[in-house]
């Protein structure tokens, strides 16, 4: 029975020597099915493995979050001091002039800028909020399929890999798997 090696050192294959260990192809395989198979126990190694599109996505969120509690908690305020100023002026305890009136167009105009700006934000927030549940949806899927890879036929097995790793360089004591990661 032959034995096929994924790798040998190219000085070994000219004859001049070499100290590396060849791998087995069937070794390398395993290695590889039994890394994604843990990968899949583990949300955070797919989740390295993916980059960090979930977290980048769950710190947007928060963000815009924060500036939505920013500009909601300015909002109520602003309604708040026309309110007081409205009933101040029913009251005839303040002037209706010229100065009450600009105070008033101000105050009407930010309030709307602020309407504008929390109905952005909320969009904003949607998409955001989307992106952080994606990337959990698309860990999930990951964490199935790898479940499962070992026992999918070794076509499956292979396109799978292909998509997922770029590149696998060897070194004398490990090797390191490069993974394709999709840009948002």
């Amino acid at each position: 029975k032959n034995k096929f090696y994924y790798y040998e050192c190219g000085r070994s294959r000219q004859g001049l020597g070499c100290s590396y260990k060849r791998i087995s192809g069937t070794a390398f395989d395993k290695a590889v099915l039994d890394y994604f198979k843990r990968a899949s126990q583990d949300q955070e190694i797919i989740v390295r493995a993916i980059g960090n599109a979930i977290r980048e996505s769950q710190i947007k969120f928060e963000k815009i979050e924060e500036k939505l509690i920013e500009r909601r908690f300015r909002l109520t305020t602003l309604r708040h001091e026309v309110e007081t100023l409205l009933n101040l002026a029913m009251k005839n305890s303040v002037s209706q002039g010229a100065t009450f009136k600009t105070k008033m167009d101000k105050a009407e105009a930010e309030i709307e800028m602020l309407d504008e700006e929390i109905k952005k934000l909320e969009e904003e927030k949607k998409v955001a909020q989307l992106s952080a549940q994606s990337g959990k949806h698309v860990y999930s899927n990951v964490k199935i399929a790898m479940q499962h890879i070992d026992q999918a036929p070794p076509e499956v097995q292979k396109d799978m890999l292909r998509a997922l790793i770029e590149n696998i360089t060897v070194y004398e004591d490990k090797i390191v798997m490069n993974m394709f990661i999709e840009p948002e």
